[in-house]
């Protein structure tokens, strides 16, 4: 699957019959306003071919889709589907907008359906039919889907001499001297963004890094302190309990330093002072 840029439905429909591709799509994108509401909302058109969901192979979430009787003669009738996220947003979800109409620049369109949540293609907003004008300079942007089984270089080759003999048609033409690389779509969109994903990437395996030896330390400030030993041969037990049953060793916790025991006479290990500590009362 690719993508050029082609004018008039006639080199539409060539395109559309050359021998390596399967099927075509034409794409047209626009700002418009709607002018149906209380306050002028700019939106997103999307004037496509009306082979569009078919090539696609994207159902409706509610009414229909349009289809090539929807552009009889190549003329785009005034209907329209709209995007999952605009009818939230516009028309609140509400299933009884099929049948209703909307003003695009002060031009009435029949709503059809609503497409599927998961379908953003050219993030628009509003889709509506359309065709390439007879102006030569009408540029719309084609994606072709090739047949199955057929190489690239001769899809490429085939499309070149289409190019080559659209170029010489207008003398105008901003293609001149453009070579045909067929690019398949999830090429283009991941090397779109291929340094986001890199850098998000990278990111999250440090974060992951970070958090592994943050619990990696906890563990191991956690086994220390349940296997200090509390007991110590230069203290008394006896006389400590019975001079003063309030004293009794001290074990330091994570609120406390985390990593030793401290017993009564002695700093400990981490060098934390906890003599003022809360005491931890063991039985004698």
């Amino acid at each position: 699957m690719g993508r050029c840029y082609l004018s008039m439905a006639l080199k539409y429909e060539e395109l559309r019959h050359a021998a390596s591709v399967d099927d075509v799509f034409l794409q047209n994108q626009r700002l418009a306003t709607l002018t149906s509401g209380q306050f002028p909302i700019s939106v997103t058109v999307g004037e496509y071919s009306p082979n569009l969901f078919v090539y696609m192979g994207v159902p409706p979430f509610l009414g229909r889709v349009f289809t090539p009787s929807d552009a009889p003669g190549g003329k785009g009738a005034p209907v329209a589907l709209l995007s999952y996220l605009f009818w939230q947003k516009q028309f609140a979800g509400n299933r009884d907008v099929v049948g209703k109409t909307i003003e695009l620049d002060h031009k009435l369109y029949t709503v059809i359906g609503v497409v599927g949540p998961r379908f953003t293609w050219g993030d628009t907003d509003v889709y509506v039919p359309g065709m390439p004008s007879g102006d030569p300079h009408d540029y719309w942007m084609s994606f072709l889907k090739l047949k199955p089984g057929v190489k690239h270089p001769a899809a490429a080759a085939e499309l070149q001499v289409l190019l080559d003999r659209f170029t010489r048609d207008d003398t105008r033409d901003f293609r001149r001297e453009r070579r045909v690389a067929i690019v398949t779509l999830n090429e283009e969109i991941l090397g779109r963004f291929s340094g986001t994903l890199v850098l998000l990437f990278g990111a999250v395996i440090a974060l992951l890094v970070h958090r592994m030896r943050q619990r990696f330390d906890s563990l191991v400030g956690s086994r220390n302190c349940a296997t200090a030993r509390v007991g110590s041969s230069s203290i008394d037990r006896s006389q400590s309990s019975s001079a003063n049953p309030a004293i009794a060793y001290r074990i330091c916790s994570a609120v406390d330093c985390g990593c030793c025991a401290w017993s009564p006479g002695r700093l400990p290990r981490c060098g934390n002072d906890l003599r003022h500590a809360p005491a931890v009362l063991l039985p004698s």
